[in-house]
């Protein structure tokens, strides 16, 4: 991030954001972004969410999101005519009749044919990025990205909004409550990816009038989704190779059918993936192979936020011609479990991984 003193001029001196998530954002980028959009809203700031919302996450945490205005961007209408034998003396316009009528006081006389309209989305001050996604096809003037390094994300976004400094009670707690659920799953409840600062973000948002019943309320009725009953047989059908670099999870059809019917998209299965993971000793890649209707499908997941191990993945997407999505690529359908596996190992020793 930023040097703490710029982010506060640059927040200070913006009043329109825009908060951009990837195509699968993690649980904890889902509820950052939307603190980042509830704390921005209340402090009366225009606020952009330009990303897709993952329903099942809206539907878990929809007690702590607010009900914010979901607003296109703001476009800015360029009208050109020809500068050639005509002088613009003046220009205003009236609204009648249901338009806005443009008036021209002009020299000479304009041709229709010849005059353009142009839409643009307008500026924003600061665009957010949750997560590693590149810079958004739209004007901005700044631009932060808020990735977990030696800090949370959670961590991240709770300093912003301690600049944006919230005035109204309710918006404090709706906004803290958000930070302390995404802190909370971020580190699993306290046990992984965090220090003494990350302690210290926790007392602050129950001092800003986090509740952590209601955040743990959430979190208890989530374990008794279909999602954790197909965690039980993920979990029951994962194994880790000798090195303990890698982790295999395998998936029936009957598995998904037992479970509630979960349908096999992709966020359902980066939810298991996550989940798998929290209950074991953390590997750098994760593998899930599971039984769809063309077939076996394999996910590869990279946790390693390492560039070395980021371009060994790009290097295994390129040689299963898969594209990468993220930090994760998909390939198949493959005719049995059997193939898909030893494809898999196959690629995973000619690229040394």
């Amino acid at each position: 991030m930023e040097q703490p003193e710029k982010i506060k001029k640059i927040i200070s001196d913006s009043s329109a954001f825009a908060i951009f998530l990837k195509e699968n954002p993690t649980e904890q980028e889902f509820l950052c972004a939307q603190a980042l959009a509830t704390a921005f809203f209340f402090n009366e700031c225009a606020v952009y969410q330009l990303s897709p919302l993952p329903e099942s996450l809206l539907q878990k945490w929809e007690v702590l999101i607010a009900k914010l205005p979901n607003d296109p961007l703001p476009q800015v209408t360029s009208i050109k005519i020809p500068a050639s034998n005509v002088e613009i003396k003046e220009i205003d316009y009236e609204k009648s009749d249901g338009f806005f009528n443009l008036r021209i006081n002009s020299s000479g006389k304009l041709d229709k044919a010849g005059i353009s309209i142009d839409q643009q989305p307008a500026e924003i001050d600061l665009v957010f990025l949750l997560g590693e996604i590149p810079p958004p096809k739209i004007n901005y003037k700044n631009l932060l990205s808020l990735v977990a390094n030696e800090q949370t994300v959670s961590e991240k976004t709770l300093e912003i909004v301690k600049e944006i400094k919230l005035s109204d009670p309710e918006a404090q707690k709706k906004t803290a409550n958000l930070l302390l659920a995404s802190l909370i799953v971020e580190t699993e409840n306290f046990t992984r990816h965090f220090s003494p600062h990350t302690l210290e973000a926790g007392k602050a948002l129950l001092e800003m009038g986090a509740d952590k019943k209601t955040v743990s309320a959430v979190l208890e009725k989530a374990k008794a989704t279909p999602l954790t009953q197909l965690l039980g047989r993920a979990m029951a059908r994962t194994r880790t190779d000798e090195d303990g670099k890698i982790s295999w999870t395998f998936l029936s059809q009957e598995d998904f059918e037992k479970s509630g019917g979960l349908e096999q998209n992709t966020e359902t299965l980066l939810q298991v993936m996550q989940k798998v993971r929290s209950l074991m000793p953390a590997q750098p890649t994760m593998i899930m192979t599971w039984q769809d209707v063309g077939g076996i499908e394999v996910m590869i997941k990279n946790f390693d936020d390492s560039e070395q191990s980021r371009q060994k993945m790009f290097s295994l997407a390129q040689r299963a011609a898969c594209p990468m999505q993220n930090d994760f690529f998909v390939m198949g359908p493959f005719k049995n479990f059997t193939e898909a596996e030893t494809q898999t190992q196959k690629m995973l020793k000619e690229e040394n991984f």
